[in-house]
């Protein structure tokens, strides 16, 4: 009988050959990464070929020469202080905000740089959550799998009682090496908590950072997120949450995509209760070669709940932007209200967006829809701007900027702030007057 035999890539190669290498310097057990390996050694890397990375060759990303370190403390790690984080734009922007710090510094969580206190690392983390998670073997998603072999850090938090607050994951990269980790985030039931999620680099090099984060929501947990990358345009960034969400879940999420060279945020979140309430927005502002991709998918489990996915991008030079939004009702899911919508302003010719939002429905008493637009600025609203005396460049700035404003409209003001100073650096910057 013949054998169907893969063929890897120079990349995948070296991606397994790092494994095999440090396998045994990782924390916990080694066959449950062993799992993850042979998933990958069997279905290879995603490639386009994969419907859900049609647009994004995640292959593609796994270079021959991709540095993999034995020890995330380096000698470089240590050098990076308090003051170069801060100072960053992306983390200057949050100054007027009163946070409570998480610090990652190549893939390892520094508590000598972060003030919120009592940090638990997922490589310590003994909870049978994180436990059976960990030990998970059948998994089919390659971000999952890809952290699950390769993880050496993470933060565990479970949030009990209502956050005075927000708790703010800085993630640094400060050289060229790959950096997986697993983080599992809890908010127990009927607490109110909110997070902030930057990324960030210094330096020109070709950071690789994989982030696998593990949400769980009890009842009437409320979760307010705002996640924003600041790294340069050699970076990867690739994210995935994996949401586990009860009943009477209030969950409103806002990404600002603006840094990054090839950035992905991809969402697996399971509504497992009713009488929820899910808001998952973005804004991207992309120029020269980015490629950046948002895809989510809604999994409506039960009835009576309600999930909106709204996502605005601009799109210059030519970076190449991606919206994937999926709804699934099931057929126990009825009265389900699942909307998604995109709305894209193309600046140049060679500027691209892909768009596929889809609805899958199994329940026949339901209030879905989908929708897309693209097209350039208003020729109309530019010319009246111009007839009153304002330049191109700055009447540009002015629509653009109230295109992306009600994205981030409807977060807490200081966080709303942030967001409207971090678009209007961008715009600064990439429409020079």
């Amino acid at each position: 009988m013949k054998q169907n035999i893969r063929k890897h890539s120079a990349g995948e190669l070296a991606f397994f050959s790092a494994f095999d290498a440090q396998k045994t310097s990782f924390p916990g057990l080694v066959n449950n990464r062993q799992s993850a390996i042979a998933w990958l050694q069997q279905n290879g890397i995603a490639t386009k070929r994969v419907e859900a990375y049609h647009y994004s060759d995640l292959r593609r990303q796994f270079a021959k020469s991709q540095a993999y370190t034995l020890d995330t403390t380096t000698e470089s790690t240590a050098q990076v202080s308090l003051n170069d984080i801060n100072a960053h734009p992306t983390i200057a922007a949050f100054t007027d905000l009163d946070y409570e710090a998480i610090i990652f510094v190549d893939g390892s969580l520094r508590l000598d740089l972060s003030t919120a206190k009592n940090l638990q690392s997922t490589a310590q983390e003994k909870s049978t959550w994180v436990a059976e998670n960990l030990a998970r073997e059948v998994n089919e998603n390659n971000v999952d799998n890809l952290t699950r072999a390769m993880w050496r850090d993470g933060v565990s938090l479970n949030i009990v009682e209502n956050t005075q607050k927000p708790l703010h994951l800085i993630f640094v990269s400060s050289g060229d090496a790959a950096t997986f980790n697993r983080h599992y985030i809890h908010v127990a039931a009927g607490v109110t908590a909110t997070i902030i999620e930057s990324h960030i680099n210094f330096g020109d090099e070709a950071s690789f950072n994989c982030h696998h984060f593990n949400l769980k929501l009890s009842q009437g947990a409320k979760l307010t997120h705002f996640a924003t990358n600041g790294e340069n345009h050699q970076a990867t960034n690739i994210c995935r949450t994996e949401g586990d969400f009860a009943d009477d879940v209030v969950l409103e999420t806002t990404t600002l995509a603006i840094g990054g060279g090839w950035v992905r945020r991809e969402g697996d979140l399971y509504c497992n209760g009713s009488n929820m309430n899910l808001k998952i927005s973005g804004a991207v502002l992309a120029g020269g070669a980015q490629h950046i991709d948002n895809t989510f998918i809604l999994h409506h489990k039960l009835p009576q709940n309600i999930s909106l996915q709204r996502f605005k991008n601009v799109v210059d030079d030519k970076a190449h932007a991606i919206f994937q939004g999926k709804v699934i009702v099931s057929p126990d899911a009825q009265q389900t209200d699942g909307q998604q919508m995109v709305h894209t302003i193309l600046l140049s010719d060679h500027a691209e967006i892909s768009t596929k939002p889809e609805l899958e429905i199994y329940a026949d008493d339901v209030e879905c829809a989908h929708g897309a637009t693209v097209g350039a600025l208003d020729a109309d609203m530019l010319f009246y701007l111009r007839a009153r005396g304002i330049p191109l460049k700055q009447a540009q700035k002015m629509l653009i900027h109230a295109f992306i404003a009600d994205i981030a409209a409807e977060m807490p003001e200081a966080l709303n702030a942030a967001a409207d100073q971090l678009v209007t650096t961008w715009l600064d910057q990439h429409l020079e007057v």
